[in-house]
């Protein structure tokens, strides 16, 4: 929430800007001030890592909550007033291709930077025509090697029907000579690196084919 004079509460951090514009704040129906989403997360750049603020900016695009152009220009605007975080938040931002759809989690953040780092470079949500009208979305994929990778979250590929349809997925994409390595919530928080390892491994070996 925002206010326009001095505030202290009791366990709430209180940060102080010159820098806000109408433009920048909502408010509620109970008549407290919120700042908007865009802005948010350039306040927030200050206070994350470069890892985490990807994350915020992903799911904020993801909800339909920020477009890419709106936080460039936010980005814009406060680039010369000296706040802190605004050059983290201009270069997570410049390091994500505006024409890429967003990733559906911090979980996929976290592998696809780390298979990267490795020396794997997927492009995010690719999709995939199948010839029948039909078509799928891998998390992640090299197209001239025709390898993917799919990430299962518990909550979303849990249930029986979503495994069916899943299975049917990749044998849909099997049959277009695709090679698809799935890879759980599990896999990522517990043994990330052996994870990247094995999908590396996976990797060089479909390129050798």
């Amino acid at each position: 929430m925002t206010t326009a004079r001095p505030t202290e509460l009791k366990g709430v951090v209180v940060h102080r800007t010159t820098t806000l514009r109408p433009a920048d704040w909502m408010t509620r129906d109970d008549g407290i001030r919120t700042l908007r989403p865009v802005r948010l997360a350039a306040d927030l750049a200050r206070l994350l890592d470069d890892h985490d603020l990807e994350s915020v900016l992903e799911q904020l695009i993801d909800r339909g909550l920020a477009s890419v152009p709106a936080l460039h220009a936010c980005g814009r605007r406060l680039s010369g007033s000296g706040r802190d975080g605004i050059r983290r938040f201009g270069r997570v931002l410049n390091d994500r291709p505006a024409w890429n759809r967003p990733k559906d989690s911090d979980l996929e953040v976290r592998l696809f930077r780390a298979l990267a780092a490795n020396g794997v470079v997927l492009e995010a949500q690719v999709r995939i025509d199948l010839g029948d009208g039909h078509w799928v979305h891998l998390d992640g994929a090299d197209r001239a090697r025709r390898f993917g990778v799919e990430v299962d979250h518990v909550t979303w590929h849990g249930g029986r029907l979503a495994t069916q349809h899943d299975k049917w997925r990749d044998r849909q994409v099997m049959r277009l000579g695709w090679l698809v390595a799935r890879v759980t919530d599990d896999d990522i928080v517990r043994r990330l690196n052996s994870t990247v390892e094995d999908l590396c491994e996976i990797y060089r070996l479909r390129a050798a084919a």
